[in-house]
């Protein structure tokens, strides 16, 4: 891929609640601007959409299990990590990206609403809706500034806020030391 095109990263298992045929609607409605970013998705499994994504000009699949250090370097290089999700529970994904000052687009499902600030850390969207992901895609790809300052808020995850260790650390204590 083209190192001055933004990366957009799908990661993990490939399974079907992780909504990678979102993802493909989405990209389908984004064939004028495919030449624009580049794509890659990585994981082990056999989605139905993986077809749709080898057509791609812009996509580079890696479909088998990838270590630890793989999956870092891939986030480092990534200017966005793409969470379609249909739905979630917890997870350790934006808390990972963040380390790396990465944002993500991503549903409104499970813990993503309560760790993503939406304009902030990064974009969220309804879930199962193509055209709210396409149009999330398009603002990633096209405003770097709005790419500077989710990274810059991604960054901050952490930073004096709920998942700041200082501010658990208090509610801990203020919470055994009632």
């Amino acid at each position: 891929p083209s190192i001055d095109k933004p990366l957009l990263l799908f990661y993990g298992f490939l399974l079907p609640y992780k909504g990678l045929d979102v993802l493909a609607k989405s990209l389908s409605l984004l064939k004028d601007i495919w030449d624009r970013f580049n794509l890659i998705i990585a994981g082990n499994g056999n989605d139905a959409s993986l077809p749709f994504f080898q057509t791609l000009p812009n996509c580079h699949i890696i479909n088998r299990y990838l270590s630890n250090d793989e999956m870092m370097n891939l986030i480092r290089q990534s200017s966005a990590i793409l969470l379609p999700y249909k739905s979630a529970s917890q997870t350790g994904i934006i808390p990972t990206c963040a380390l790396y000052g990465k944002p993500c687009i991503a549903t409104r499902v499970g813990a993503f609403s309560e760790m993503i600030q939406d304009g902030k850390n990064g974009v969220l969207v309804e879930p199962n809706n193509p055209t709210a992901f396409a149009n999330a895609i398009h603002r990633i790809v096209f405003d770097s500034s709005l790419r500077s300052t989710l990274s810059e808020g991604a960054a901050r995850f952490g930073e004096n806020d709920k998942y700041s260790w200082e501010i658990i650390a208090e509610q801990t204590i203020n919470f055994y030391s009632e």
